[in-house]
């Protein structure tokens, strides 16, 4: 699709074009469009580690997904998967002609441009909130998986993507503990107790108890 840039002329009347530019296609992302699918896309593109699709990729998903609000005659109500999905479309193409200048997008290599990961962790905690089931044990890997690495790292290594391996190895200990009903209490201690044993710090993370939060947040606790 190409995007026409316009000024206001001096004198009142029609605004002057100023230029256009075109978002180079990206490839597909060849997944059903499906609120399963909506998730684990939300899932990937809020985890920096994980290059399975570009933003761009993802971003054009979300505008099909929601465009079956209008094609398809038996969807009556726009039910918050809808909401997500066009939000995520919409704020891909706010980014665009907010963050570059005309000259910019005329040459850009969208496939680099990244939208904000807090943004895909918004997403998939309120398409969890208003979806009402428990993840499956696949999607509470993945969204233990990023939480531990973006939210927690209380060594500060979560720009250095060969230590994910460390992370890794704490995933299932965690999801073990949300699924057998956990509280607060229990996986704070249980995460405490990695900082200072595993990784040596001489006392538990500032930010541990709002790490806890989300994670109980996963499994609606």
């Amino acid at each position: 699709m190409t995007h026409y840039e316009f000024e206001p002329r001096e004198k009142r009347g029609r605004n002057k074009l100023v230029g256009s530019w075109t978002e180079t296609p990206a490839t597909p992302v060849d997944l059903p469009l499906t609120v399963a699918n909506l998730i684990q896309l939300l899932a990937i593109g809020g985890d920096a580690a994980n290059a399975t699709y570009t933003h761009q990729q993802i971003a054009n998903w979300c505008e099909r997904y929601y465009a079956q609000y209008y094609d398809d005659p038996s969807i009556q109500d726009e039910t918050p998967d809808f909401d997500i999905a066009n939000d995520v479309a919409a704020q891909w193409g706010l980014t665009l002609v907010n963050t570059y200048t005309l000259a910019e997008l005329q040459s850009l290599d969208f496939t680099s441009v990244v939208l904000p990961l807090e943004w895909f962790a918004n997403w998939l905690t309120r398409l969890r909130a208003a979806d009402g089931r428990p993840p499956t044990a696949v999607e509470l890997t993945e969204m233990v998986r990023i939480s531990l690495w973006q939210d927690w790292d209380p060594i500060g290594i979560n720009d250095c993507p060969e230590a994910r391996d460390e992370y890794d190895s704490y995933v299932s200990g965690v999801c073990s503990l949300l699924q057998s009903g956990a509280d607060s209490h229990m996986l704070g201690k249980h995460l405490a107790q990695i900082e200072t044993k595993s990784m040596g710090l001489s006392s538990p993370s500032s930010h541990l108890d709002d790490v806890v939060l989300k994670l109980l947040a996963m499994v609606g606790r």
